[in-house]
């Protein structure tokens, strides 16, 4: 009995050695599995890590694509015309294209770690407004506006909007105009006619220059409810003029700055000939003329101004003769020719003073927000 039981223990023992080995083995297997699973778990986290870099690197090599672009447009005179720009870097490249303006629009791609093999890409979209809010913004030129088609230097205008480029194309601008100030009735002596001289602040409920005659307003800031012009001479020294109707009534009425002059004006009713500003060696930045509501040529005049006119939004200019302007008319201001034309002279001198009266560059703005595409 005793060897018979020797020989069945040693079976089982050789049975459950058998077992150890297929669980150790499978212990193994488990093991292998586990720090294979380990491995890839890491080795996704390293990749997912370096996309992200990737990422972000792009992220910044657009940023400094838009920055180099809008540098290059806002200080290189706002050009009209599409341009691309580049840049290699050690760990990425950019790409960078501006659209012809205005608006400008700026698309700059961002690329990591090259262009030719991104793991990272960044769009960045920004535009860029036009500034001044002007209906006529030109560098220099001269607009010419027949019936209803105008022209810039020969080109014919086209497209749609509220303003004029020196490229000969509309486009949709935002002013801002300042209110027309309350008007008061002089109290006192209220009528000015055929010579006289204004010292210091005046109100006048109707001030008239005859034929042969000279009116002289010195320094000061002076209200005018009526200004009849009827062929004589008004010299106007450096203040402000708040008038609310200019009547000019009778031939070769003559209206001249003596120094820099602004004239906040209602409704300018040209029923003859005038001359403004055109004594020898005049400034453009000597007149300024704000309309608020309308210039009115309907008796087929002819008209001679020299300075910068601005227009309210809701402001008309109509004529059905010659209007010829050296300076500019600004302005969001509608201008509808009946017939004749309407000569406006942009020179570099007129967009010089128009700037400096408006205290703006009529250019493109510098703006901070930007759009993302992934």
């Amino acid at each position: 009995m005793k060897p018979s039981l020797a020989k069945n223990q040693e079976g089982v023992w050789r049975h459950q050695k058998g077992n150890l080995l297929l669980i150790i083995m499978m212990m193994i297997m488990v093991a292998s599995v586990m720090v294979a699973a380990v491995a890839k778990m890491a080795s996704s986290n390293s990749v997912a890590g370096l996309d992200s870099l990737y990422a972000t690197e792009a992220l910044y090599f657009a940023e400094s694509g838009l920055e180099a672009a809008r540098y290059k447009l806002i200080n290189g005179g706002c050009s009209t015309s599409a341009t691309t720009l580049s840049g290699t870097f050690p760990r990425g490249a950019n790409a960078v294209t501006v659209s012809a303006g205005p608006p400008w629009t700026i698309t700059s791609t961002g690329y990591a770690p090259s262009q030719a093999s991104p793991r990272g890409k960044r769009i960045l979209v920004q535009v860029i407004p036009s500034t001044g809010g002007v209906l006529n913004p030109l560098i220099a030129g001269t607009l010419n506006i027949t019936g209803t088609s105008a022209q810039i230097n020969g080109v014919t205008v086209t497209g749609t909007g509220n303003s004029i480029r020196s490229n000969a194309v509309r486009e949709t601008v935002t002013q801002t105009f300042p209110s027309f100030p309350i008007f008061q009735n002089a109290s006192g002596n209220s009528t000015l006619s055929t010579n006289f001289t204004v010292n210091g602040n005046s109100n006048y409920r109707t001030v008239t220059v005859s034929s042969g005659g000279t009116g002289t307003y010195n320094a000061g800031t002076h209200r005018v409810r009526t200004l009849n012009m009827e062929g004589g001479t008004l010299n106007l020294a450096t203040g402000i003029y708040y008038i609310d109707r200019l009547d000019i009534k009778t031939d070769n009425s003559v209206i001249n700055p003596t120094g820099a002059v602004v004239i906040y004006l209602n409704d300018f009713v040209l029923a003859k000939k005038l001359l403004m500003n055109t004594q020898v060696g005049y400034a453009v930045g000597n007149m300024t003329i704000y309309v608020y509501t309308s210039f009115n040529n309907s008796s087929s005049q002819t008209a001679v101004i020299n300075g910068v006119m601005v227009g309210d939004p809701n402001a008309t200019f109509s004529s059905s003769g010659n209007i010829t302007i050296d300076g500019g008319v600004y302005g969001q201001s509608t201008i509808g020719i009946t017939s004749g034309t309407f000569n406006i002279n942009y020179s570099a001198a007129a967009q010089t003073a128009a700037e400096a009266i408006m205290g703006t560059s009529l250019g493109c703005s510098n703006v901070t927000s930007w759009d993302e595409t992934f």
